[in-house]
């Protein structure tokens, strides 16, 4: 529950069909519950000299959300936490940072990418994460992941 699989999903916004596409599904000793939209998220590009910003579209119930940021990818299945039908796709964390709540929209805005040579070609991975008791057995629902390439 919560999640859109694969990499690069470009938009977070309501009239996308990443976002309208109907999810359900059933876990053993749960209420069976209306289908949810996918959590999905979203970063701008890390431009050198601009000020990016992540976005994730998330449930109705969340209490916080929070972004992990990291350097590589992965795709590690959640179940057997108790994240039925999540996966992780950041791995090597450098930072978990919170994400502001806004309706059934979370944002982040990263700092000003420094006009520095070195770090062009540098590839950053983020995934939101929302805290929703009750949705699965750990109460934490996963995003897409979401990988952003340093450019000039």
């Amino acid at each position: 529950v919560g999640f859109f699989r694969g990499n690069q999903e470009g938009s977070v916004s309501d009239t996308t069909d990443s976002v309208d596409l109907p999810v359900a599904t059933m876990t053993p000793g749960l209420p069976v519950e209306a289908p949810m939209r996918p959590m999905t998220h979203a970063a701008a590009e890390f431009i050198l000299g601009t000020t990016p910003s992540a976005y994730a579209a998330i449930p109705s119930g969340a209490l916080a959300t929070v972004m992990h940021v990291g350097i590589d990818q992965t795709n590690v299945p959640l179940d057997p936490i108790g994240m039925i039908g999540c996966s992780a796709y950041t791995t090597t964390i450098v930072g978990t940072v919170p994400m502001l709540q806004s309706g059934r929209t979370a944002s982040f805005t990263f700092g000003t990418v420094p006009n520095v040579t070195t770090l062009p070609g540098l590839l950053f991975t983020t995934q939101a994460f929302s805290l929703v008791p009750g949705i699965n057995p750990f109460s934490i629902v996963a995003s897409n992941g979401w990988d952003s390439l340093v450019g000039i």
